[in-house]
């Protein structure tokens, strides 16, 4: 008689992969995504949330996503930029730096909660198991790619207008 006459075949359970907490390369946390966006703008956020798609390993959505935030994000901001900084202007000027503010955190605090619905739970995860997170001299440099290319995108405005008119 065989031995293992009672022992049943049990197959094992399939493992789920986490692909945010496989990779060890660092992710932006929502604070730099929020911290970024206000400094510079909401492209710089955007292209955070994009860069933590390709860590994952989403590289044609990261593509899709950093194309969208370069391309229609940023002329839309700053559109908007403008067109607050001219209705503010010519309303009265002194309240204009309160209304560029509360725009600015506005966008800021989009970005941000754009960033937590997409990737909230996997940055979370990442925190409590204590994987690395992208360093703020990162984030700057983000941000300061951001704004340079907002400063480029606005004589292009200027320009725009002055043929439209």
């Amino acid at each position: 008689m065989e031995d293992n006459v009672y022992v049943r075949a049990v197959t094992a359970a399939p493992v789920v992969r986490n692909p945010a907490t496989q990779s060890s390369s660092p992710w932006f946390s929502l604070r730099a995504m929020f911290l970024a966006s206000l400094l510079a703008t909401p492209l710089a956020g955007s292209l955070m949330i994009a860069w933590n798609c390709r860590v994952r390993g989403d590289r044609a959505l990261s593509w899709v996503l950093a194309a969208a935030a370069v391309a229609l994000i940023a002329p839309a901001t700053m559109l908007v930029d403008l067109a607050v900084m001219a209705i503010g202007y010519n309303h009265d000027p002194r309240e204009m730096p309160f209304a560029m503010g509360l725009l600015l955190s506005l966008q800021a605090a989009v970005v941000a909660a754009v960033g937590r619905v997409l990737q909230g739970d996997e940055l979370r995860a990442r925190r409590q198991l204590g994987l690395p997170m992208q360093s703020w001299w990162v984030a700057c440099a983000v941000a300061a790619f951001a704004l340079a290319w907002s400063l480029i995108c606005l004589p292009l405005y200027s320009f725009a207008a002055r043929l439209a008119a």
